[in-house]
């Protein structure tokens, strides 16, 4: 009878092909963990430490927690963070259902039995970012139906990627492989690429069915990507040369057992501390030694395409089609400064969905957070006709810009008009004309009549603005001079757009301290945007 977990040696092999310059080659080993989720969230596969005649003193491996434990696995790391829906936590499984209903790849969680995850574990209550979990999901039958990529990045970010057996698969997988698919590249996870391109994914399955109870081989399932360029010499999109290649190769396999869990740990005792240091290490090279530069972080691609949050920024901006299945499903939390901003937002949004109205509804790409939702008043002062305008945004940062941004209108440039990498805006809005009504009372007020905390305010947004590009910036009007706010909130939005500018000051001071370099035009200091802002509001005066 086969186990319901296993405990993995994997050999990761990198190497990036393109540019030329820029060749490099590395080799890691890691552990990992292939277990049944059936198994592991009804903690069926917990190893406790324990005499026949005393309490539990601690767990050699246990889900749910990782203190008291040597190796542990917890659900919220995994596919999305807690929603604000749900007030106990959610499974995996649960998750991974929201996942595939999603995108579309089932309609109901019967269609599976059940799933097998591969993953990296938390060692001594330390958890390392698991760049890559692999999810092998059973029909009934016990055959693969789909597999579902989770992939993480160093910025607290994740990304899923469906794969479904016999849809949109490569005709011929290679030697060794049993499936392969090609996809668009859709997840910032380096900053030494965009995320333009294609992934080339091919995946070698279990040895063994899980409901197969005869006797079988040890599982040993392999994944190898390859990131290809786009093909410019096309013009439609097409798979370019190859870039960059990742290999994961299993090394062992053993049945999950305290034994097997202690003989491999001893053989790689440091495996899962030193991976973000060797990431690191391997940026370093490659930024110093191969001269290769970096791109700032973009706003993450929404939600998968029947959850809220793909609203309008996938479908009519970010390029992505209903039928790509991928999406954001873990984003990073908000800042202190983007709370605040967040709720300055929101007060204001309420005083003009008042004031005009207008039905007002903010439609958030990260799955976990819920819509926010405003209906205007009939009673509202310049009511006229009753619309609707809807705000789909990508992350938090849409708050502290609308904080920092010194109008609606470069507000509107910078994070509606502006793409941070040609794909994806910080926010959209479902109709330009009911924005500018909403937003822009803010310019019927002169700065002549501010008083000294939102003037002190206005003239500290400015700073970042270079001259050469706005010269009356000095005349612009925030949106948030309409709305009646205490001294004290004033002095608040002075404290927390003084840490923002100041904050931005320090990070390009820093970066250039040590020679960072960036791409041009991917540059994310706020004098940066402000240009790109500016140049985006000439062209759409043309």
């Amino acid at each position: 009878m086969p186990s319901h977990a296993y405990v993995l040696t994997n050999k990761v092999t990198h190497a990036r092909l393109f540019p030329v310059h820029s060749k490099h080659a590395f080799t890691y080993p890691t552990i990992a963990l292939f277990v049944s989720l059936d198994a592991l969230e009804r903690s069926a596969l917990d190893l406790p430490i324990s005499f026949g005649w005393g309490p539990t003193l601690g767990y050699v491996f246990r889900f749910g927690s990782i203190w008291r434990t040597l190796v542990g696995l917890r659900g919220d790391g995994y596919l999305a963070h807690q929603d604000a829906n749900h007030t106990s936590p959610l499974s995996i499984r649960s998750k991974l259902d929201r996942v595939l209903f999603d995108s579309g790849a089932i309609t109901a969680p019967s269609e599976i039995k059940d799933v097998w995850m591969m993953t990296m574990p938390a060692i001594c209550a330390f958890e390392g970012i698991n760049p890559l979990t692999v999810y092998y999901c059973y029909r009934p039958s016990g055959e693969v139906s789909m597999i579902v990529l989770e992939v993480h990045n160093t910025f607290g970010e994740g990304h899923v990627y469906v794969l479904q057996l016999g849809k949109s698969e490569d005709p011929l997988p290679p030697k060794g492989y049993d499936h392969q698919w090609t996809f668009p590249r859709r997840f910032f996870v380096s900053p030494f690429n965009d995320r333009s391109g294609f992934y080339t994914v091919a995946i070698k399955l279990p040895s063994h069915a899980p409901f197969d109870l005869s006797p079988c081989d040890l599982p040993k399932p392999r994944v190898r990507i390859h990131l290809r360029m786009p093909d410019h010499n096309s013009t439609e999109p097409a798979v370019g040369p190859l870039k960059i290649i990742a290999h994961l190769t299993p090394q062992s396999s053993a049945p999950l057992t305290t034994l097997n869990l202690l003989i491999v740990l001893s053989r790689f005792p440091s495996a899962l501390f030193i991976t973000f240091p060797r990431i690191v290490y391997e940026a370093c090279m490659l930024h110093y030694r191969r001269y290769l530069p970096i791109f700032s972080r973009p706003e993450p691609i929404p939600a998968l395409p029947h959850s809220p949050g793909r609203g309008l920024i996938a479908a009519d901006i970010c390029n992505v089609s209903e039928h790509d299945h991928s999406g954001g499903i873990i984003y990073q939390k908000p800042t202190v400064p983007e709370s605040y901003a967040r709720r300055r937002f929101f007060a204001f949004l309420e005083q003009r969905c008042a004031e005009t109205g207008v039905d007002i509804a903010l439609v958030s790409g990260d799955p976990s957070t819920q819509t926010w939702r405003c209906c205007g008043q009939k009673d509202a002062k310049d009511l006229g006709e009753l619309s609707t305008l809807t705000i789909s945004y990508t992350s938090s940062r849409v708050f502290t810009l609308f904080l920092l941004a010194p109008s609606a209108h470069l507000f509107f440039c910078a994070g509606c008009k502006s793409k941070t990498d040609g794909q994806c805006p910080v926010f959209s809005v479902s109709d330009e004309d009911i924005y500018m009504r909403v937003f822009e009372p803010g310019q019927k007020h002169s700065n002549e009549h501010l008083g000294w905390i939102e003037w002190a305010t206005q003239r500290m947004r400015s700073v970042s603005i270079p001259r050469d590009i706005f010269p009356g910036r000095a005349q612009l009007c925030h949106p948030l001079a309409a709305l009646p706010s205490s001294s004290a909130t004033r002095l608040f939005d002075f404290f927390v757009v003084t840490v923002l500018v100041i904050q931005d000051w320090i990070l390009e001071k820093v970066f250039c301290m040590f020679r960072v370099r960036f791409v041009a035009g991917t540059e994310p200091w706020m004098k940066d945007i402000w240009r790109k802002a500016q140049t985006t509001a000439r062209k759409g005066q043309r």
